[in-house]
């Protein structure tokens, strides 16, 4: 007897299994979590999701392979330093033990190897360049046999200071502006600072190679210190040299020549010479009339003029600036041989600590006339009639120049 279609769609759910549909029904989709998942959908996903990966990938793993994981780190790297040195150094893996050696560098042959456990101290002393080459070992073994990686290193400690450097031109004293060089010695590649009246440790700026102008205000005198210094590449640094300019501009301005003493006229006493100046060189003056440059003396100050009759005074000065005509003055005075005034005092004048009266006389009872100012007295003065007191006040000083002049009967 031929089954039911009851018993036909019972075979064709055990066929399919547990989980299939029933005829006529939408066929279910796994679950993930509360969520269907279509496997087609998430593959696809998968390979975007990979592909758009892959670059970022790439790179870090080749790099890794590049890159050995028990490569020995140092710090500082090899080189020149101009001071003692901490040589530290550490390794790309944890758990590994470095080992160093020095190596004689006349002979190459490496020395008693030591285990490092502390930043290794590489020294000179002071004027002294020193060369170091280590080799540097690292493994995980107990021993200095079982290594995994090494490397030399070459380092030098230069504590040597390097040669001063030359001022051009040098100190002195100049007329006009000097420009100043700052260089290095000859052969020096050392880097050289300066400063003009200041600290060139502290406030030093560096010479690049146009010379320093110096220069005194035009009509005056300035002193100006320069001093420098030269620094090399790793920081030695020279002794510091310094020069002192004396520069003077007063020929900018222009020059004078003033006689103050003697003036024109007719005079009982001597006279005293004085002459202003500014921006000259020097002066000679004569008393007969004749030439100073060839028949005068150098003026060196105030002096007093010794020559009872004619005086023909010449004064001639030169400017500073050479190219200016030379200054002349002449004065024409009378010194005449005439007895001075007899002067009895009870001081004979200079410093004195105490009031006190001057008695004056003269021969043939000439009238005596005076001045208290330091001007040669004349018959408009004041007479002398009687002592003259001097007096002053407590805890001062006073100075009283006076002048006595006796007035003949011809005048």
């Amino acid at each position: 007897m031929p089954p039911a279609a009851s018993d036909i769609s019972g075979l064709r759910r055990l066929s399919r299994g547990p989980n299939a549909a029933a005829d006529g029904q939408k066929r279910k989709l796994p679950m993930l979590g509360s969520m269907p998942v279509d496997r087609f959908r998430a593959l696809r996903w998968l390979r975007l999701v990979a592909v758009a990966l892959l670059p970022l990938w790439l790179p870090a793993q080749t790099a890794r392979t590049a890159q050995p994981a028990h490569e020995i780190a140092v710090q500082p790297p090899p080189g020149r330093y101009g001071a003692d040195t901490l040589l530290d150094l550490g390794q790309r893996v944890g758990g590994q033990r470095l080992w160093a050696a020095f190596i004689a560098l006349n002979t190459g042959a490496t020395l008693p190897t030591f285990e490092v456990r502390e930043p290794i101290l590489l020294s000179a002393a002071p004027g002294e360049e020193r060369r170091y080459r280590l080799l540097i070992q690292s493994g995980t073994g107990a021993a200095a046999a079982d290594v995994s990686a090494s490397r030399e290193l070459d380092y030098i400690i230069d504590r040597r200071r390097p040669a001063a450097p030359r001022l051009t031109p040098g100190a002195g004293t100049y007329q006009d502006e000097v420009a100043v060089s700052v260089v290095a010695a000859d052969g020096d590649t050392s880097r050289v600072y300066y400063s003009v009246d200041g600290n060139p440790l502290y406030d030093g700026r560096p010479f690049a190679g146009e010379p320093v102008p110096l220069a005194a205000p035009p009509g005056q005198r300035r002193t100006l210190r320069l001093a420098a210094y030269a620094e090399d590449e790793v920081g030695n640094r020279s002794r510091v040299i310094t020069a002192t300019y004396q520069l003077d501009a007063r020929h900018h301005a222009p020059p004078t020549l003033d006689v103050l003493s003697p003036v024109p006229g007719t005079f009982g006493n001597r006279q005293r010479l004085v002459i202003e100046t500014s921006n000259v060189q020097w002066i000679r003056y004569s008393l007969d009339g004749r030439d100073p440059v060839e028949h005068g003396v150098d003026y060196q100050g105030p002096v007093e003029l010794s020559i009872v009759g004619p005086i023909q005074l010449h004064v001639i000065a030169q400017p500073v600036r050479q190219a200016l005509s030379p200054l002349v003055r002449s004065v024409d005075l009378m010194v005449v041989a005439e007895e001075a005034p007899t002067v009895v005092a009870s001081s004979r004048g200079g410093v004195v600590s105490e009031g006190f009266q001057l008695s004056l006389s003269s021969p043939s009872d000439a009238p005596l006339f005076y001045s208290l100012d330091d001007r040669t007295p004349d018959a408009f003065d004041v007479r002398y009639s009687g002592a003259i007191e001097f007096t002053g006040f407590p805890g001062s000083r006073n100075l009283v120049p006076l002048r006595v002049r006796a007035q003949l009967e011809n005048g």
